[in-house]
């Protein structure tokens, strides 16, 4: 599954990436609408994920495969504060991690909702 040009901000976690079946991507903390997807293999890119409490990105229990997750911004340019962000196995070696690398030096300002309507 690709996760792609999303706004992913403001939220307690961004992205938390549980078991197969139970896993959402919550774009509106206030109205608690996820997105669920299961068993393929997750792939994010050119989303903005910043700015969120807690964690960008969260890998959950039994989350044991990489996610290939480059080509995003996180909120700056210096690895350091993007891995503060970002809880996989570097913080658990049971998860797997998350490849953020090469990421994005500036927001991708193709992300977010789409105005074009259609007439």
């Amino acid at each position: 599954m690709l996760i792609s040009k999303n706004e992913i901000h403001h939220n307690e976690i961004g992205i938390f990436h549980v078991p197969s079946g139970q896993n959402t991507v919550d774009f509106d903390p206030a109205a608690y609408h996820g997105y669920r997807f299961g068993d393929g293999k997750v792939r994010l890119e050119m989303n903005n994920i910043e700015g969120n409490m807690r964690y960008n990105y969260m890998m959950g229990d039994r989350q044991s495969e990489d996610i290939q997750a480059d080509r995003n911004w996180w909120g700056g340019g210096d690895s350091n504060e993007i891995e503060q962000g970002i809880y996989d196995g570097e913080d658990d070696a049971s998860l797997g991690r998350v490849l953020y690398t090469p990421f994005l030096v500036g927001k991708n300002r193709d992300a977010g909702p789409d105005e074009r309507r259609p007439e």
